[in-house]
């Protein structure tokens, strides 16, 4: 059922700009990945992005030649083997029926159906996270399988290569074993953190091995860091993205426009490292000399976090909802504004023990923070998506019966924090509309990078001032 969805949203888009203009970071990506296809899988510098996802797109490139549209359909099998490892996660941390309910919601949620049509990293992050969340469900009912350990912990170094504020799960791992299995050997939970930590380091290892050899320095990861944390914390950050130059947002000029600006405030030529150390110094000064503007910010990205209005980067789901009315349909009735007041009710009436649904409670509380941490857009929020879809279908299962039955402390807890989420989440935040007009606005700029047709170009002009 997930990847007919999938497929039979690419099918509606079939025609419009939509699915063939590549915008922002899908260009950025797709220019990458070509490189890789044609043979060029070093790289000449440090890597700046996440580089899992354009060596993802280049091998499947490499394989069936350089079409988006393999791509798109790619992602759609990766969306729906997501949904499998969703209801197998959900099988083991509840029952058998959450399972299939979880998978059920993930198949048929708007913006994870979206997210699998588009060339953007939030489709193999969410297949990824789900695999995260499987094998965490599978060691929480059986832990004494190191080799479960070690593959948890090389999914998880995957995921830190498309999303590099997962190694907050990495962090969170020791809580989980201390609360979770606290009773149990000392040496069993050295072992275990010990196997899940070989399996981070086979993934990350090369990749920072890499980043020495090429670049010269040792980069876990990227070395996007520093600026990434200026633009989400600097004096002039309002909690969304802004360009460290005004109109020159397009990833081709980030890390040009960050190398530029601090080696002109330095007056040197700097290293990659030495331009996120500099960026990062000039946030934190920012946030000491007005802390009460820093937390009036925290408190406004903490809100965006939460909010159901899924904010863009280039191009966002309202305007694609317009050419599908799958997406419509599932933002009228299942959205974010949904999910997140169901997951808050699943985690008062469905929570057993740490060490069945502890990780869930961490991984939401955690990644919230480190999203916060920065600046929000949905593609960024997305990996709370798959733990509180898990919640909320145990939680909706579980709702029936403790109505039938006296109702007590439990349920109350429940239905108020239901309530009290519903409001919050719902409360209106960036306006739709300047989501929607935003992205036909890039449409345009972008046809007309590529040599589109006037007419094209002007009409998503005109929607964009509509």
């Amino acid at each position: 059922m997930a990847l007919l969805i999938r497929l039979a949203h690419l099918w509606l888009l079939q025609g419009s700009p939509l699915s063939s203009v590549l915008m922002g970071d899908a260009r950025r990506y797709h220019e990458w990945a070509s490189q890789v296809a044609k043979g060029d899988w070093l790289g000449q510098e440090s890597f700046y992005q996440a580089p899992l996802y354009p060596y993802f797109i280049g091998a499947v490139y490499s394989i069936f030649g350089i079409e988006q549209a393999t791509v798109r359909i790619a992602q759609a099998i990766l969306g729906a083997t997501s949904c499998v490892f969703l209801a197998m996660a959900g099988r083991r941390f509840f029952s058998p029926k959450t399972g299939l309910l979880a998978g059920g919601l993930f198949a048929v949620y708007a913006p994870a159906i979206f997210f699998d049509g588009i060339l953007q990293k939030t489709s193999l992050s969410s297949f990824l996270t789900c695999g995260v969340l499987a094998l965490i469900a599978s060691l929480a009912h059986r832990p004494r399988r190191p080799w479960v350990w070690a593959g948890l912990g090389f999914v998880l170094g995957a995921l830190v290569l498309v999303r590099e504020n997962a190694l907050v799960l990495f962090a969170l791992m020791p809580i989980w074993l201390a609360l979770g299995w606290g009773t149990l050997s000392r040496w069993n939970r050295l072992g275990w953190g010990a196997c899940l930590l070989l399996g981070l380091a086979v993934v990350l290892f090369p990749v920072a091995l890499r980043n020495r050899l090429v670049g010269g320095e040792w980069h876990l990861t990227t070395s996007q860091f520093g600026p990434n944390f200026y633009i989400g914390n600097s004096t002039y950050s309002n909690g969304r993205y802004m360009p460290l130059r005004q109109d020159r947002g397009d990833p081709a000029f980030e890390r040009i426009d960050a190398t530029e600006l601090a080696e002109k405030a330095e007056g040197r030529s700097l290293t990659p490292s030495e331009v996120s150390a500099f960026w990062t110094k000039v946030a934190l000064d920012d946030i000491q000399s007005d802390w009460p503007r820093w937390f009036a910010l925290m408190g406004r990205k903490w809100f965006l976090t939460w909010n159901a209005t899924e904010i863009i980067d280039t191009e966002g789901i309202y305007a694609h909802s317009d050419a599908s009315w799958i997406l419509r349909c599932g933002l009228f009735v299942w959205h974010f504004g949904v999910l997140a007041p169901l997951g808050f009710l699943g985690i008062a009436l469905a929570w057993t023990s740490w060490r069945r649904q502890g990780m869930l409670l961490l991984f939401i509380g955690a990644y919230a923070a480190s999203v916060s941490l920065f600046y929000v857009f949905a593609r960024y929020r997305f990996p709370l998506v798959p733990p509180l879809i898990l919640l909320a279908a145990a939680g909706v299962l579980r709702l029936p019966g403790l109505v039938r039955r006296r109702p007590d402390a439990r349920l109350a807890l429940g239905l108020a924090g239901l309530l009290g989420m519903a409001v919050w989440t719902n409360w209106p935040g960036e306006p739709h509309d300047l989501m929607r007009s935003n992205t036909h606005y890039m449409l345009a700029i972008n046809l007309e990078r590529d040599g589109g047709q006037a007419e094209a170009i002007e009409r998503e002009f005109e929607l964009a001032e509509h």
